[in-house]
């Protein structure tokens, strides 16, 4: 998932404060828009497009690191799941 400007949108990270409980992802203005997302990917599946979740790679200055993650030095950006080549279309993913 990404925002307008490209960049990923960072998930299961908590504000800090009072607001810490609140589990509506990064960069997400709603439950709904949340909604919504898991309803795209849903369509996705049912149509049979492999859909998992991958992690950003975030370097030490809390950005995205758009080399690094699974692949080395020279990486995609994104922490792959292992076998993520042998994904099968399937709502499991959605479930995590």
């Amino acid at each position: 998932m990404r925002r307008a400007d490209s960049r990923p949108v960072r998930r299961g990270r908590a504000p800090e404060g009072r607001q810490a409980k609140q589990r509506i992802p990064a960069g997400r203005a709603s439950k709904a828009e949340l909604e919504a997302d898991l309803d795209v990917a849903r369509r996705l599946i049912r149509a049979g497009v492999p859909v998992f979740a991958a992690r950003p790679a975030i370097g030490p200055d809390g950005r995205w690191n758009p080399t690094g993650g699974t692949g080395g030095p020279n990486g995609c950006g994104y922490w792959l799941p292992e076998a993520w080549q042998k994904t099968v279309p399937t709502d499991d993913w959605l479930d995590r």
